[in-house]
């Protein structure tokens, strides 16, 4: 510890002009909600000393923090505890924690196997697919709601489970030596469990939730089942048992040995979730940051350990929806090679990659009855409904300049079952710079829509879920804002549609050789003559592309008639994208998922 620096920061400059910082303190020190407050808290410094220095700021002692942090651990008084006092508290045995062995026998330590070698990777689950894994966990679940958070968690931890079984038994070793436990970490200081922590309480405050089952519980386990076990392991505590907990820790003689109820000798899942903290939001630079991302290092490739990261579409967010997973996650999840072999031969991995959120479930039926229900804002399935609202809106304007709106916050919510319909009601307020009224912010009332099965599919059980929206009225959107996406969604057509045709024309020369050139010319030559005359539509209709792209460029084709070309090869330009979309839904093997 003494050899270590408690904080490091790493400033690079690259020669395009990017700007790289890294930022790394010691764990003992903080958890990863300490560590984002101190970014923030150096940012806000930096920017007042910069004010001082341009005379903004008169003098130097107002350089203060509007928030400053709260350094002193929780219950640090218990340093101080009376002999009584420590013999009581080590009396009771809390959950969730143990002592490790006191000192490893050198036999244990020399007759460990080298293991394999670990390697990381950034896997990125869209805001469709992690809609579809909720939608997967839900669709079973008689309980309470499952998160996005459960939904993806018991989705690794399944994936990683049966893929070491599988690579066990490919090597002959027993499967049920293969350990199915998970780690989750905590957060408490949103879980009301200390309810005297400070806001912005600086060190660790979390807990680390451990879960094991049986072996044959979860080889074969519908993912619902592994979501509901992750619910339910890291429901909050009583907070009289959390303070009884601090105290056993508090009371011990050697705190090194006080571990989380995991058994680090066999494999295991160990789970951290960043994506809930202000990655990208949090603090205010010049320029919204490129990644903010947790790299792989010697500590980080630890045979398990899965960090759950937030990403850019945080940026579409407002700072009102903070906490509410929006957007795509990345998983920065370390493995050692031989699982990731498993891993990428699994289809059922990523089986709900390239999926729409359109066929996903709106939410839990239990949600819905026939009495207008309020609902609550920040419930995940009502922010899940409300991105798929704002998704569907961003892709219907022609000009492309609804893709500019985003989620800003959720004002009410309810749920309704209707006569074909199961029904959420939204509130809400959508931010644009585009807006016709100059404002940053709108309000808009909207509605999510999912079809209720027919009474035939009813009886066969089978029946496919599809998800609409309404909208009271239509985001009003700048004039010279639209008619400035128009031009640019042409140009790009007519770039996209330059370079196919010359992607043709290179592909015609080669399958053509080098003996075409005399027809050639005396098809240009043709084509030229050609123009002189009248043409009619259908004339055109049936011309090669390669034809009339030569009429569009010969400067005697009049005005309407480069238009009635243009019209035509745009429509061709079109039908080829559509066979190409098509062509793009077919599956696709990727070894590295982060693209």
């Amino acid at each position: 510890m003494t050899r270590d620096p408690i904080l490091s920061v790493q400033h690079t400059r690259f020669a395009c002009g990017g700007v790289a910082i890294g930022i790394c303190i010691r764990h003992i020190f903080c958890d990863a909600g300490g560590f984002f407050q101190l970014v923030r808290d150096l940012t806000e410094l930096y920017r007042a000393l910069r004010a001082f220095d341009n005379g903004l700021i008169d003098n130097e002692n107002e350089v203060n923090l509007s928030k400053p942090p709260h350094i002193r651990s929780f219950m640090i008084e218990l340093h101080d505890m009376t002999l009584e006092e420590r013999q009581e508290a080590l009396q009771f045995q809390p959950v969730g924690f143990k002592l490790s062995p006191e000192v490893e026998s050198a036999a244990a330590a020399t007759n460990k196997l080298i293991p394999a070698p670990v390697t990381g990777r950034v896997l990125r689950f869209s805001s469709s697919e992690l809609a579809a894994l909720k939608a997967e966990a839900n669709a079973n679940n008689n309980g309470k709601p499952l998160s996005t958070f459960c939904a993806l968690a018991a989705h690794i931890w399944l994936s990683i489970y049966r893929a070491r079984v599988r690579l066990r038994e490919a090597s002959m070793a027993l499967a049920s030596q293969v350990s199915p436990q998970i780690l989750l970490s905590v957060n408490l200081r949103s879980r009301n469990q200390l309810r005297d922590v400070p806001p912005q309480y600086f060190p660790n405050a979390v807990f680390s939730a451990v879960l094991s089952v049986p072996t044959d519980h979860l080889l074969d386990a519908p993912l619902s089942t592994a979501a509901a076990l992750i619910r339910d392991g890291t429901q909050p505590q009583a907070p009289t048992e959390m303070l009884k907990a601090l105290h056993w820790i508090a009371a011990q003689p050697d705190k090194r040995r006080v571990q989380p109820c995991c058994n680090y000798e066999k494999e295991g899942v160990f789970v951290t979730q960043w994506s809930k903290f202000d990655m990208y939001q949090g603090t205010s630079f010049e320029v919204p940051p490129a990644l903010v991302a947790q790299p792989f290092t010697s500590s980080s490739l630890y045979d398990g350990l899965t960090c759950l990261m937030a990403t850019e579409d945080q940026l579409r967010k407002s700072m009102d929806s903070a906490g509410v997973t929006t957007g795509s996650i990345d998983v920065n999840l370390a493995l050692k090679e031989p699982v990731w072999t498993i891993l990428d031969q699994d289809e059922s991995f990523r089986r709900h990659r390239g999926c729409r959120s359109a066929v996903a479930s709106i939410a839990p039926r239990s949600y819905f009855s026939s009495v207008r229900t309020p609902q609550s804002p920040n419930d995940p399935v009502i922010a899940d409904a409300a991105n798929f609202a704002v998704d569907q809106l961003r892709a219907l304007s022609d000009s492309g300049i609804y893709t500019t709106l985003s989620l800003s916050k959720i004002h009410a919510a309810a749920t309704e079952l209707g006569d074909f319909h199961y029904v959420i009601h939204l509130q809400v307020a959508l931010a644009s710079p585009y807006f016709r009224s100059k404002r940053q912010v709108e309000d808009f009332d909207m509605m999510v829509l999912e079809s209720k099965p027919r009474i035939e599919e009813r009886a066969s059980g089978k029946f496919n879920a599809t998800r609409s929206i309404a909208i009271d009225e239509f985001p009003e959107m700048d004039e010279d804002a639209i008619e400035n996406f128009w031009i640019k969604m042409v140009e790009e057509r007519r770039q996209r549609r330059h370079e196919l045709f010359e992607q043709w024309e290179r592909e015609g020369e080669l399958a053509d050789g080098g003996g075409k050139q005399d027809h050639v010319e005396s098809s240009e030559e043709k084509t030229v003559e050609k123009v002189t005359k009248t043409l009619t539509l259908d004339e055109l209709q049936v011309m090669p592309t390669k034809q009339l792209r030569q009429l569009l460029a010969t400067p005697e084709s009049t005005a309407p008639l480069r238009a009635a070309i243009s019209a035509i090869l745009d429509e061709r330009l079109t039908l080829l994208e559509q066979r190409e979309e098509t062509l793009n839904n077919l599956p696709i093997n990727l070894h590295r998922d982060e693209l």
